[in-house]
């Protein structure tokens, strides 16, 4: 919810461009700093990170969303940097926003810039496996995607659960009796 927010208040930025890459990507800073307008195939709407720009050190490629192939069309240099900002002001201009909006430091590391890569994370986890969102993300250890991943304690609803589990249960199902007390029938 706090995301579209965030981004209605940059949207007349020149930083506008570069943090929704980041959001929509989950590109991390360093990374974002060293695109280049050539790492951006628009048409078949894929970034890729290339190997010397990912901290990994291993080449990925990132699916863009087509609002986001949208604005860089008309808003990425013709070549060269694709993002040649003064990034420390824009952390500054981020957090500000970030505040402005109401969101809440989940990560302990600050409002700014990671935590739009974290909104990345929690928001693709929803979506995807947690495999997938690892290696959208770059990271080399499931155990780090698990640090930027903020799920609510019940994040899947029971029903979902027997959906996929139905085959397990038998011919027995939860109802309740006159008094409202959940029963087990057969």
């Amino acid at each position: 919810k706090y995301w579209q927010a965030f981004l209605e208040s940059c949207r007349h930025s020149k930083y506008y461009p570069g943090l929704m890459t980041i959001l929509l990507t989950g590109v991390r800073l360093e990374e974002a700093t060293k695109l280049e307008v050539r790492d951006f195939d628009l048409e078949g709407r894929i970034l890729t990170v290339r190997a010397e720009v990912s901290k990994t050190g291993d080449r990925r490629n990132l699916a863009l969303v087509e609002s986001l192939c949208i604005v860089l069309l008309g808003r990425l240099p013709k070549s060269g940097v694709a993002f040649p900002y003064y990034w420390p002001r824009c952390q500054r201009q981020v957090k500000k926003w970030l505040t402005e909006i109401g969101v809440k430091d989940a990560t302990g590391l600050g409002l700014g810039l990671y935590t739009l890569r974290h909104g990345f994370g929690t928001e693709a986890v929803k979506h995807f496996g947690t495999f997938e969102v690892q290696k959208m993300m770059g990271h080399a250890s499931i155990q780090t995607t698990s640090k930027y991943v903020h799920i609510d304690e019940l994040a899947v609803e029971p029903e979902r659960m027997d959906q996929i589990f139905r085959h397990t249960g038998g011919a027995q199902s939860l109802s309740q009796d006159s008094n409202g007390k959940k029963v087990t029938q057969k």
